[in-house]
């Protein structure tokens, strides 16, 4: 049985016909699988599993200008691209990007550069358009995953959560975290940022020396940097467009992994 989608858009006085589709009904539904499917990511418990067409164009906007012409163009081809199982709009990934590289982290509202809804869009796009495999970017944290961007991005995340770690032990707030000083430094041009954040994080391990935490710290940091050497005698100078997104992969996946195992680590206190 033939099915129709039919796209408008207000214009005016008047409506336009954006797009106008005929398939299957088990069609489109399968394309709409594939879509939530690529999208999939880790994420907090208290985050929907779904993420609308509407929050991902949201996601690609600044949070205090109006939606505009540019949101409204964007969202008709994303949902176009979901139900024929197109490639994704180049802007849907490119201004995702734009807005990661503008934000600032802000811990008070709750606004962070790397959002679950842009990883998202990161991870669907990359499969989609850039035809990575799906086994290496998984939903979780890939262990196994030995792309230097992705790795870069993972040992940014613990870099970070050092610092975190550091600055909690000393009972401080930091004004600025490493993220808002060097993420998009990090993501663009690693060779640049990465040997100044290394050497503060010899601060940072300094005084966790004696914890837990600063041990786990350092293991993993020295892991992530000894895969890294294992196919690169020195940092990257620059990562391409693309390359910046798997490195945004792996600082979210790295990030919540993280948040997963202080929760596992809390219940398990809880319980002794």
């Amino acid at each position: 049985v033939p099915f129709f989608v039919l796209g408008l858009d207000p214009n005016a006085a008047r409506v336009s016909v954006r797009f106008f589709l005929q398939d299957s009904l088990g069609a489109f539904m399968a394309n709409i699988a594939e879509h939530y499917k690529r999208l999939a990511i880790a994420h907090g418990p208290q985050q929907s599993n779904y993420l609308s067409p509407y929050r991902l164009v949201m996601e690609t906007q600044n949070s205090n200008a109006k939606r505009g012409d540019a949101a409204s163009i964007l969202a008709g081809a994303l949902l176009r691209s979901i139900l024929t199982d197109a490639p994704y709009p180049a802007a849907l990934y490119q201004n995702a990007l734009l807005r990661v590289r503008a934000t600032q982290d802000n811990d008070e509202k709750k606004i962070r550069k790397v959002s679950y809804g842009r990883a998202a869009i990161m991870k669907a796009v990359l499969i989609k358009n850039y035809g990575v495999s799906e086994e290496v970017l998984t939903v979780d944290l890939n262990e196994e995953n030995a792309s230097v961007p992705y790795l870069l991005g993972r040992l940014f995340s613990e870099l970070e959560q050092t610092q975190a770690d550091a600055a909690y032990l000393d009972r401080r707030k930091l004004n600025a975290t490493i993220v808002n000083r060097y993420f998009n430094a990090a993501c663009a041009t690693p060779a640049v940022a990465f040997p100044e954040i290394m050497k503060l994080n010899m601060k940072h391990l300094d005084k966790l020396s004696r914890t837990a935490k600063g041990s786990r710290h350092a293991r993993t940091i020295g892991e992530l940097t000894e895969a890294i050497r294992a196919q690169t005698p020195s940092f990257p100078a620059r990562l391409t467009i693309e390359e910046q997104g798997d490195f945004i992969i792996g600082y979210w996946c790295q990030r919540q992994s993280g948040f997963a195992a202080n929760n596992e680590s809390n219940h398990s206190g809880e319980e002794e």
